[in-house]
């Protein structure tokens, strides 16, 4: 018996560890999102990881990033609610794009703890990529509209 509040004990251990990193991950998504609308590119740009992920495009440069926020800063991104968050899994790169690029991105890049952050967005759904991993300073690994 006493085993098994020591399982017990450690399993809502383990499920609130997960719960607290998912916050984290949504935690950062916002982040971005609200540096955007405040036109805050360096704050987004710090934390976007290279190579970056956007759509089917595979961004090697911070300057590319850069672009691509400048580009989305003034859209209201800040607006968007969140949906729904899931760990990615070996399908989750056609979210981005159905290629052997974007296909060989996420091997590269992604790990099982890897969440997908998913937003509606003025009758549309954005999902970011979020790294987990608490040592990584970059974490916003990649952003794409869902297409239907």
């Amino acid at each position: 018996m006493k085993n098994f509040f020591l399982l017990l004990g450690a399993l809502a251990l383990f499920l609130s560890c997960s719960t607290i990193a998912e916050k984290a991950a949504i935690e950062e998504a916002d982040l971005l999102l609200t540096s955007l609308d405040n036109n805050d590119l360096d704050k987004a740009i710090s934390l976007t990881a290279r190579p970056f992920l956007f759509e089917g495009e595979i961004l090697l440069s911070q300057g590319l990033v850069s672009q691509l926020w400048t580009g989305l800063a003034s859209m209201g991104l800040s607006d968007a609610s969140i949906d729904h968050v899931s760990l990615i899994d070996q399908d989750s790169y056609m979210t981005f794009d159905n290629s052997w690029e974007a296909a060989t991105w996420f091997n590269k890049y992604t790990d099982y703890k890897t969440l997908m952050v998913f937003y509606n967005w003025q009758n549309r759904e954005i999902v970011l990529l979020v790294d987990r991993n608490k040592a990584t300073q970059r974490r916003i690994l990649g952003f794409s509209e869902v297409l239907p």
